[in-house]
């Protein structure tokens, strides 16, 4: 496995968050902070290394990151990490938003992206993936379904960071929520209460 810091220095959303951190804390506490968020994946991901490669393609390739940047926030600046964390996460959508966004004005691209996300449905957000799902519109102009359990309620719940579970379904508001031609709504998440995580894009 490579190291911590390295995966964290090669996912662009973490390395914006970390020039976030440079301006609001400095480089030698940056460093620190990151160095220690380094350890927390890469204990996270040895403690579940058990796990099929499906739901390994969620913890180790997006909640442990969080979660092990949010630990080390939090031992570091406790007051602040969860702001820091919503900025980033925050960020991140807008940035995935404007890219997919630029490529949304092209004819027929608007279907394409609700085809692909109905494929990616099956072999990503599957029960051997951690998650079940009641299906209820699948189509070449709206992809609507409700998640009732999800890995990032469970393994984030299990390594007691349960607080940050919303910020896995946020990222959908900020990515899906700002797309040229589509419209996306939700009434409610499983990290926020709710009985399920309702998902309707569809083209306006």
């Amino acid at each position: 496995m490579k190291s911590g810091v390295f995966i964290l220095n090669h996912d662009t959303g973490f390395r914006n968050m970390k020039k976030d951190l440079v301006a609001r804390y400095g480089k030698a506490e940056t460093d620190r902070i990151w160095e220690k968020a380094g350890k927390n994946l890469e204990d996270l991901c040895q403690q579940y290394a058990h796990l099929p490669e499906k739901i390994k393609a969620h913890t180790d390739g997006n909640m442990f990151r969080n979660a092990a940047l949010y630990m080390a926030l939090k031992e570091a600046h406790p007051e602040d990490a969860l702001d820091i964390m919503d900025q980033g996460v925050r960020k991140e959508g807008a940035r995935v938003a404007k890219m997919l966004s630029a490529v949304l004005h092209l004819p027929g691209t608007k279907q394409l992206m609700l085809s692909v996300f109905a494929r990616m449905l099956d072999s990503f957000f599957g029960e051997d993936a951690g998650f079940k799902r009641t299906k209820h519109c699948i189509s070449k102009d709206k992809v609507h379904f409700d998640i009732e359990q999800c890995p990032y309620c469970k393994y984030l719940t299990e390594i007691g960071c349960p607080e940050i579970i919303r910020f896995s379904c946020d990222v959908d508001e900020y990515i899906y929520g700002n797309l040229p031609g589509l419209e996306f709504t939700r009434t409610g998440t499983l990290g926020t209460g709710s009985a399920c995580c309702d998902f309707c894009l569809k083209r306006k």
